[in-house]
Order: C-alpha cells, then structure tokens, then sequence
C-alpha cells in the first residue's frame, strides 16, 4: 500500500513538471522595453537648425523599429546650453546636442570646433572630418558618464559677424564688445581688438538689444532663426567655417539599449552625417537669400582685408595644435578634407 501512494505522488509530480514546462513553452515573448532618450537642444522651436536633431530622432525610431525613441527639447528647456555635457554624465538629461564650444573649459580638446575657418568646404568633407574624430573625442570623454554618437564638424562658410554697425576690417571693431560661442573664440576676438562678452546663443538677442555686447560671430542661419537683424542688421561675411555640435547619450541610458539597435543607430549616422552637412549649407544658402528682405546690409571683406581677418586666427591654430599630440591629430584631420587656413 505504501508503494503505491509513494508511486502516484512520483506520478502527480511528473505530471504537474510536464505541464508546467508545457505553460512554460506555451507563454507569450517578452515585449522589449521602449528606450525614451530626452534630448536637451539650445535652438529654439522656430530656428531651423531645430530640424537636425529631429530627423535624427525619426532615424533612429525607423532603424530601431520604434523600441529607441528620442524626445527633443528645445530652447535649452531641460537645462542651460552650457550644463548639458554635466547633465548627462550625472544622468539628469539622457542625451545632448550641444555647441562643443561651451564645453571647453570641461574639455578643453574641443576647442577645435573654435578654430576659425577650421571646417571642410564640402559635406562631404565634414563627415569624415567628423567620423574620423570620433575616436579621440571617445578618449578624451572617457572620464564622463556618456556614451559619443558624433561630434559633428559644421560645413564650412557658415558664420559671419553680426554688428549694430557696419564693420569692415578687424581695426573697425577697436573699443567694442563681441560675443563668442567660447573657447578659443574668446581670443581670436581680442586678437581682432575687441573685449570678450560670454554667453549661449539663446540669450543672444537681450544681449544686443541691451548694448552688453555691440557684435556677435554667429552662423548666417541663426540671424534669421533668433531675430538678430532686428537688432544689428549689418553683417560682415567672413564665409568662415567653425564650431560644432556634440550628440552623446548618458552612458546607464545607453546600455539599457540592446546590442542590435545600439548597432543600428550607430549604423545611421555615416549616412545621416552628410545629409547633415548639406541640411547646414542649405540653410546658410537659404539665409543669406532672405537678407535683403530683413533689411540686413552686407559686407564681404575683399580678399586683402579678408587676410587682415584671418591674420587674427592663425596664431589660434598653431597655439592648439601645440596643446597635445591629440590636437595635433584633429588639425591633420581637419586640413585633410578641406579646413584650415591656407
């Protein structure tokens, strides 16, 4: 009698494993996990440049069949321009799209971007500029909690100078006030003979308007896209190639992403690059189409005060690519595909 309870209970467990791995089998995958990326963006909602991150956010949703999603934040409505590459390493925004020149007092190998006429001529250029960068910009972030998807070079010829006045030459510009993106910027204004004013491009206009700076080195899209003519309509076109855009994700973030669609969104960006590069040559194209009708007047240095101008810049580079063999790299890279100063 014994054996036999003690058989039908070894037969009531195999029957309860058989239909528990039955169930096992039978129950339904798991649904993957919706990566939401909040991206902080100093361009406002109005400024064109606006686009650029959002036709990367919908290339991401595509590539990743919408389990990576990016939600973009203009007007530094996260946090200030300037805090951003803080913020994500601590984790208080997942992802950046930052002007590198307001990080350089974090890292000061960005000032790159700073180096006046420094970006390649073509799109082409500025996207293996960029890509070819990358792996030092990885290095030189490796102390922050962030994850680089590019550190983008902007096409050449796309800054100019702003003014209340018309400025022709570096001598016009003796006794005033100009604003800088940072960085090495801040000297290429005093080697031009004017006093440094700091600040991010949103607070731009007030600015002007208050006469705390008399002129700004801004690109030619953003006189239009902050209103800038309505303040100083006198524009220097220095066709002057500079300054760049840091796109990182907070590193927690970024491994909550799997490995295939971390794959398919660094796959992107190759392509998504020079699509960039163009979209910037597009705008300035389409800006200075616009100028006249602004009431903006401008000036084009001929090309003997244009050398006055980049007189000013040349002891930057040579400072910079002194600074660490690092530097010395990214000049070669940059000169490579069509910046510097010739």
């Amino acid at each position: 009698m014994k054996n036999r309870l003690i058989l039908s209970s070894l037969m009531v467990v195999l029957v309860v494993s058989v239909v528990t791995v039955g169930f096992a089998k039978a129950a339904p995958p798991t649904v993957a996990e919706t990566i939401v990326l909040k991206q902080s963006v100093y361009a406002p909602a109005s400024h064109p440049y606006i686009r650029l991150p959002t036709e990367f956010a919908r290339r991401v949703a595509t590539a990743t069949g919408g389990r990576v999603k990016i939600e973009v934040y203009p007007s530094s409505s996260l946090c200030p321009a300037k805090e951003e590459l803080a913020a994500a390493h601590g984790g208080s925004i997942d992802m950046t799209f930052g002007v590198m020149t307001y990080f350089t007092g974090m890292v000061p190998l960005f000032n790159y971007t700073a180096l006046p006429w420094s970006s390649p001529l073509t799109k082409e250029g500025a996207a293996k500029a960029t890509l070819e960068t990358q792996p030092i910009l990885e290095k030189a972030l490796r102390g922050y909690n962030v994850h680089v998807l590019y550190g983008f070079v902007i096409t050449g010829g796309v800054y100019c100078l702003v003014a209340r006045k018309e400025i022709r030459t570096p001598a016009h510009l003796k006794g005033m006030k100009v604003r800088t993106p940072g960085g090495l910027s801040d000297k290429l204004a005093v080697n031009w003979g004017a006093a440094v004013v700091s600040g991010p491009a949103s607070e731009l206009y007030s600015v002007l308007q208050r006469g705390i700076a008399d002129a700004t080195i801004i690109s030619k899209a953003s006189v239009k896209g902050l209103r800038l003519n309505e303040i100083a309509p006198y524009v220097t076109d220095l066709a002057m190639g500079m300054n760049g855009v840091l796109v990182a994700v907070n590193k927690d973030k970024w491994n909550r992403i799997s490995k295939a669609d971390q794959k398919a969104i660094t796959g992107l960006i190759p392509e998504y690059l020079v699509w960039l590069s163009g979209e910037f040559l597009k705008y300035t194209e389409a800006a200075q189409t616009e100028w006249p009708k602004l009431g903006i007047k401008v000036y084009v240095p001929t090309p003997s005060e244009l050398e006055l101008w980049k007189a000013g810049a040349k002891p930057l580079w040579e400072e910079y690519a002194k600074s660490s063999p690092e530097a010395k790299e990214i000049v070669d890279i940059l000169i490579k595909h069509g910046g510097g100063i010739k």
